[in-house]
């Protein structure tokens, strides 16, 4: 299973990020994706912009983090947003520790790196394009938010 991330919250639960329909994994392009995407700002500088370099270090990243036993049921996890450079082994930490467990919302945030603005924003339509595929935004959790 692979993340992409600037991911800041997961929340896990019965609904799946693993399994069948929900594994997790990036699908489709962007010519299936239908309505707006939102196009990658800055793939290939913060993170790999090829879909085999960035798959390749991502996988890297997850194989090399080592998780401790846990004890308990993990309700959620906070990963960094950083380039991979800096934060990708610390974020793979993260994801390795619930990897393969289901989980109900996946929640970006990120600041604005090119308009200064007071609160924040929320992508609440179509769906976040990437190097590994297009991932479609729960535009009822967004709008909510």
């Amino acid at each position: 299973m692979r993340y992409v991330w600037p991911l800041v919250v997961l929340l896990l639960g019965a609904s799946g990020c693993s399994g069948e329909g929900g594994d997790g994994a990036v699908k489709g392009d962007s010519r299936s994706a239908g309505g707006d995407v939102r196009r990658p700002a800055v793939a290939g500088q913060f993170y790999p912009g090829s879909r085999d370099s960035l798959a390749r270090e991502v996988d890297r990243f997850l194989a090399d983090a080592r998780v401790p036993e846990i004890d308990g049921e993990v309700i959620g996890i906070v990963a960094p947003h950083a380039g991979y450079m800096y934060s990708g082994a610390v974020a793979a930490h993260a994801f390795a520790t619930v990897k393969g467990r289901p989980c109900d919302t996946v929640i970006v945030g990120s600041p604005s790196h090119r308009v200064a603005f007071r609160g924040s924003s929320v992508y609440a339509r179509g769906a976040y394009e990437t190097p590994l595929g297009v991932v479609q935004v729960d535009t009822e959790m967004a709008s909510a938010i």
